[in-house]
């Protein structure tokens, strides 16, 4: 399916919001309000505004976390969402596995491990990993806090696999095997233990300052297309990546930048932006299964398989660019090295490269999917609703499967200490949508270990806040935020879809796993053009309730203003480290660079500079 073809399939399910019968939506969103209305009692401030003690604005893994910690500290959380919690963002979505050292996985949690494993040695891996540009006191944090954390979720039912799995990168077994939708279970079991209220179907658009402190959140319910206001003693972000600046992504859909851009508008700063993990091997053809992650069960990470890599002249490129490893490599070289066959003109009819099993016996390649290595593989070759039997009948008699990268997770984003707090008064943030943590690139399972420290972590430092501060009244002059918000729906101007497609492509051509100067350049220049455009993007439809024209709108301004942040870090850093790649600098400079990128907002602009990174116990070397 080409771009153009999946632009009419868009189109087409777009206009399925027109036909929605409306007395079933406004009974819903009656039904929705009344139950604000009761949880949130007393918070219902003036003029009909809702009002919470600390509004967590992305209700899964981090963000559910740490409203079940702001409860447990005695005061009242608003979990925002704009789909459904435990059916939206990327927490469901998981393979699934976490972190904890293997000692402490043995000792705490009862599992199978190794005891010669050890918090510091998990510390130290996450560190080397991350190209020593790691926080030190989030990463201290990161290997502590887990063990108990994971116990208690455990404890609550979780269900898990009794030995732990290595993934590459770590010493030591630590991989916990859960999944994703049993992960969110558990933690939708717990915040409603706490009587957690949860906005659901609410896109977040921007946040509110007065002298200097965020007060509160602004945004649209997508159920009504109202314009609400809700006031808060503070705010923690929680809303994931922003995976959808790509056109192949290992993302959901609404992962799309939302809060980068609220918190660059409201002035926060970013760390290592630039630092965009990519998973290796997602099928490019057939147009049936484009897109989707299968190749990353035979091949990427460890490669379990033992698959070949070959460029379009049948040459195994992985085994030129590491003789000893080859495709066994962790994600961020294989990426890299995927990528840079493209770029350099070998890779295949449609810029990825091929991957073949034909060396490998039938019989071997037939008893794979029993592997414990791949669990959410049927035994049929089915995997996550698709089938790739006949595929793999194809592989075996000989042809090779083509695949490319997708974008997979943000290691880089808002700046945040050990306590998820932003340096700006009332405003917190937690999960991928921070940078710090992970450094240059994140092993696997690291994320939903992230997500569980950082979450508990800010919703405790908020609460704390919140327990001093006072609600405060929004500026009388809402114009800005409305329109905004109402802006591209009074329009009937240039189609957001197309430029969003336009924005995809840049991003993929010039500022993917293989950049250069005069590559993000391009791309800066093409969203000054976006940003001119963006003033003059409207919505056909006009219907107010689930207009998915009008969301998609929204997203675009989004993912404009990552695009530009993103790009503005990567052209900064003048070297090669972890997930970033720069073809013109190809070595990693430790002298120089072994420092934190930081992005700033200067009255509108960015600016930039670096910092020395966070130590405490490991110092970083002068040199490979």
């Amino acid at each position: 399916m080409d771009m153009d073809e999946r632009g009419r399939s868009y189109e087409k399910r777009d206009m399925i919001a027109d036909d929605i019968q409306y007395n079933v939506v406004k009974q819903y969103a009656v039904i929705q309000s009344l139950f604000l209305s009761r949880i949130m009692g007393e918070n219902k401030g003036v003029e009909n505004m809702l009002k919470a003690d600390i509004v967590i604005i992305g209700s899964e893994g981090a963000g559910a976390r740490a409203a079940v910690e702001v409860a447990r500290h005695g005061m009242k959380p608003l979990l925002l969402t704009k789909g459904k919690i435990g059916r939206s963002g990327a927490t469901v979505t998981a393979m699934a596995d976490f972190e904890v050292d293997s000692k402490s996985a043995v000792e705490v949690l009862g599992l199978k491990g190794d005891i010669r494993d050890s918090k510091e040695k998990f510390f130290e891996d996450t560190l080397i990993s991350g190209g020593y540009l790691s926080n030190q006191k989030m990463l201290e944090r990161h290997v502590n806090d887990i063990p108990e954390i994971a116990k208690e979720m455990m404890d609550k039912g979780m269900k898990v696999a009794q030995e732990l799995d290595h993934a590459a990168g770590q010493t030591y077994p630590r991989s916990v095997m859960t999944t994703g939708p049993e992960f969110m279970r558990i933690l939708i079991k717990m915040c409603k233990e706490e009587n957690v209220a949860v906005y659901e179907h609410f896109m977040a658009t921007d946040l509110v300052k007065k002298d200097g402190r965020v007060i509160g959140v602004v945004g649209l319910d997508l159920s009504t297309g109202e314009f609400v206001e809700i006031g808060a003693k503070a705010i923690i972000m929680a809303t994931g990546g922003g995976m959808q600046m790509y056109p192949y992504s290992t993302a959901p859909d609404e992962l799309t930048g939302d809060g980068h851009a609220m918190a660059f508008r409201a002035g926060v700063s970013f760390i290592d932006l630039e630092m965009i993990q990519f998973m290796g091997c997602t099928m490019m053809t057939p147009p049936a299964v484009e897109g989707q992650g299968f190749g990353y069960g035979l091949c990427a990470d460890i490669n379990p398989l033992d698959c070949w890599l070959l460029n379009k002249f049948g040459t195994r490129f992985m085994a030129d660019k590491d003789p000893i490893h080859k495709e066994h490599v962790t994600r961020d070289k294989l990426a890299v090295g995927m990528m840079t066959e493209v770029f350099e003109g070998r890779g295949s009819e449609h810029g990825g490269i091929y991957v073949s099993v034909s060396h490998l016996p039938k019989q071997i390649v037939d008893n794979y999917p029993q592997s414990k290595n791949v669990p959410y593989l049927s035994k049929d070759w089915e995997m996550f609703g698709f089938s790739y039997k006949q595929i793999m009948e194809e592989a075996k008699a000989g042809k090779a499967l083509e695949m490319g990268v997708a974008s997979h997770f943000f290691c880089g984003g808002i700046k945040v200490d050990e306590n998820g707090y932003s340096g700006i008064p009332g405003f917190y943030a937690a999960g991928e949508v921070t940078g710090g943590t992970e450094g240059g690139n994140r092993i696997s399972g690291n994320a939903l270990t992230q997500i569980l420290v950082q979450g508990k972590a800010a919703g405790a430092a908020a609460a704390d806040f919140a327990k001093t501060a006072g609600f405060e009244e929004f500026p009388k002059d809402m114009a800005e935020y409305t329109e905004r918000v109402n802006g591209p729906l009074s329009r009937e101007g240039l189609s957001s879809f197309e430029i969003r497609k336009a924005l995809q492509k840049v991003c993929w051509e010039k500022l993917c796993v293989v950049r250069t100067e005069e590559s993000l350049k391009y791309v800066l220049e093409q969203v000054a053009e976006f940003k001119k455009q963006l003033p003059l993007v409207g919505c056909k439809a006009k219907n107010k309730i689930y207009n998915r024209e009008w969301v998609d709108a929204l997203q675009l301004e989004s993912l404009i203003t990552l695009t530009e942040l993103v790009a503005t870090s990567a052209l900064q850093r003048k070297e090669s480290r972890c997930v970033h790649y720069r073809h013109d600098f190809p070595d990693t400079n430790y002298k120089e660079f072994t420092m934190n990128n930081i992005l700033e907002n200067k009255s509108g602009r960015i600016a930039t500079h670096f910092e020395p990174v966070v130590v405490t116990s490991i110092v970083p070397p002068k040199e490979a």
